[in-house]
């Protein structure tokens, strides 16, 4: 789930609907930097929300998060430091905590996804369990 604050960011980043969101938040796509969600009536919210929910926009807005709002830090640790990494996405990124349920997310998601480590072994759990 994204905030309206990064709904917003993301719309206005999308060519394709970036004035249709400027037009429903009053604004154009030129002043649109200056738009805060916290001002901005909830109807027209979910309105943005809508335009990113589209299929070919809902599932890029991960990428367009870690690209354009995380640190490249991140982006790097993520791909070489294994659980360490993850935990640094979550804690200094999204700005949440690392938990026994969102652990468990990332284990099962290592795993589905076959991750390898850059010996070529699976991943099951982070850095320091392999299968």
């Amino acid at each position: 789930m994204q905030s309206a604050t990064f709904n917003i960011k993301y719309a206005l980043s999308i060519p394709e609907i970036r004035d249709q969101a400027a037009a429903i938040l009053g604004t154009t796509a030129e002043n649109s930097t200056a738009v805060n969600a916290t001002l901005i009536a909830p109807e027209k919210l979910n309105e943005v929300r809508e335009l990113v929910l589209a299929d070919q926009y809902d599932f890029a807005s991960a990428a367009w998060f870690l690209d354009s709002e995380c640190p490249r830090s991140i982006s790097s640790g993520l791909k070489m430091r294994g659980e360490d990494g993850w935990k640094d996405y979550i804690e200094k990124c999204v700005f949440t905590t690392v938990t026994d349920d969102r652990k468990l997310y990332w284990e099962r998601a290592v795993t589905a996804l076959q991750v390898k480590d850059h010996g070529g072994r699976n991943k099951t759990a982070g850095p320091e369990k392999y299968s």
